[in-house]
């Protein structure tokens, strides 16, 4: 059961690359440069069977993963981003760099709409991507609005995958939506500060695979909720921290729990025109 798991799961988690360089947020503005840099623990004690019944699984290690992402306003409206994540430790004790994701991101401010496009290579460590990666394609739309008491920040994403070496592959649907409401503290608002609090839903679902080059006919979906923060020390440092924990599903799917913290640096043109 296991071995048959393997090869979902692992599209399961690589999938997440490309949610990385195409975030929940909306564009930067022109000329505006934003790097993070994080850190992600997480670990599999579970997993979901085809009757949706979560079952036990023990993983011994606990991976840990730093993501390290760029961000840079082209032109109005339009981003373009970087992502990579490096592995200090994955499931079966190995490290390195996972694949690189190249991204476009481009919204209407006014009706708060927009799209984008990344394109995750197929290139990286060995140990973390294998002999012979394969490519992702990911496109979709997203939306983000200040609403009276919340903003609200989604997206639906539709992710393409090659094969790969051993003949398998797997497509994803996903959608997603963040509510965050802004503490109204005082102490906060004074020094120009901001604190808010989210709860991320995510629903993915995977279809279209083949392992080992024979179709597989059921589709597997997934169910995440994730509960978080976001505080803003000032107009140039942010923190990003949420955690995370697969909810249902089925497929034979892996259910990880985790935490995750970002922090973000943003660099208007004459910041890091000064360096």
């Amino acid at each position: 059961m296991l071995n048959k798991m393997k090869p979902a799961a692992l599209l399961c988690l690589v999938s997440a690359t490309g949610a990385l360089a195409l975030d929940e947020y909306m564009p930067l503005p022109a000329r505006m440069m934003e790097v993070g840099i994080g850190l992600d623990r997480w670990a599999v004690e579970s997993y979901f069977d085809d009757s949706w019944e979560r079952q036990d699984v023990r993983f011994e290690k606990k991976p840990i993963q730093i993501p390290l992402q760029g961000k840079f306003g082209l032109a109005e409206n339009l981003e373009g981003s970087i992502a990579v994540e490096y592995y200090v430790q994955d499931l079966t004790d190995k490290s390195g760099f996972e694949r690189p994701v190249l991204g476009l991101k481009y919204a209407e401010p006014t009706l708060g709409v927009g799209g984008f496009l990344a394109v995750t290579l197929p290139v990286g460590f060995e140990d973390i991507v294998t002999a012979d990666p394969y490519a992702t394609l990911t496109f979709g739309a997203l939306y983000g609005k200040t609403l009276p008491y919340i903003t609200l920040l989604a997206n639906a994403t539709y992710s393409f995958n090659t094969e790969d070496q051993e003949n398998s592959k797997e497509d994803e649907i996903q959608f997603y939506v963040k509510p965050e409401y802004g503490l109204p503290i005082p102490l906060l608002i004074k020094n120009k500060q901001y604190l808010g609090v989210n709860l991320g839903l995510q629903y993915q679902f995977f279809f279209n695979q083949v392992v080992q080059g024979d179709s597989e006919s059921d589709p597997a979906h997934l169910a995440t909720v994730s509960p978080g923060l976001f505080y803003k020390f000032n107009h140039i440092i942010a923190l990003d921290t949420r955690a995370y924990f697969v909810m249902a599903g089925n497929g034979l799917r892996h259910a990880p729990m985790g935490v995750n913290a970002m922090l973000r640096f943003s660099l208007d043109e004459s910041l890091y025109n000064a360096m």
